[in-house]
């Protein structure tokens, strides 16, 4: 849902990054799961120095839009609205984005489901 909901808003704030907004949605919670400092996951991966900045918290374009989706997830409105007008962006576009990308992995995960 995360990568999903990061692909499409950098879609429309930023769409020259999308495919790697979703590479930043999908490994942000990566140092959660590994247990490990996310400075040393990054240096093991082969990804952009954008990217990598973003995911262990530097203020770039892929940051802010980390920013606004945990934000929302986390329903920090205040949060939220600042990393918004970072984008000038209305919040309200957020919702609907939310709900696509919950559809999107309710979809793969039915259509992976078919497989096993």
């Amino acid at each position: 849902i995360r990568a999903k909901f990061s692909e499409q808003l950098a879609e429309k704030v930023a769409p020259a990054h999308a495919d790697e907004a979703f590479l930043l949605g999908l490994f942000s919670l990566l140092d959660a799961i590994l247990d490990q400092p996310m400075t040393e996951i990054v240096r093991q991966l082969p990804l952009s120095e954008e990217l990598s900045a973003a995911l262990i918290g530097h203020e770039n374009t892929l940051g802010n839009i980390l920013r606004v989706v945990k934000s929302y997830e986390s329903a920090s409105w205040t949060s939220m609205r600042k990393a918004c007008a970072r984008f000038r962006i209305e919040q309200d576009i957020l919702p609907n984005m939310y709900e696509l990308a919950i559809e999107w992995a309710d979809q793969y995960k039915a259509s992976n489901e078919s497989i096993l």
